[in-house]
């Protein structure tokens, strides 16, 4: 699953759009795919097709949440960060 991380810098009053990808194995998501089709009315594999989720649609599929309304979403960072740290748990679990 491919996840994007988009952030916006203004520099010298002129916005910047600066994007990074993280691919997470199928397995890591899996276990999250009704969520995933609450929230997107889409399978995980489709969502991948057309391009992936943000950190912060990753995070609340993990988190089991829904998608909040516009503009109570949360910070990329901050949902990057959770993302991360729970691939991390899931390693471990899974590779002992």
């Amino acid at each position: 699953m491919k996840v994007t991380l988009t952030l916006k810098f203004d520099h010298e009053e002129r916005p910047a759009i600066r994007e990074s990808w993280l691919h997470f194995p199928p397995k890591f998501f899996a276990p999250h795919e009704e969520q995933a089709q609450h929230n997107h009315s889409q399978s995980l594999k489709r969502l991948n097709e057309r391009g992936g989720l943000s950190a912060v649609e990753a995070m609340l599929i993990l988190q089991g949440k829904p998608l909040p309304r516009i503009g109570e979403w949360a910070d990329e960072l901050n949902a990057l960060q959770f993302v991360l740290e729970a691939f991390d748990a899931w390693k471990k679990q899974e590779h002992g």
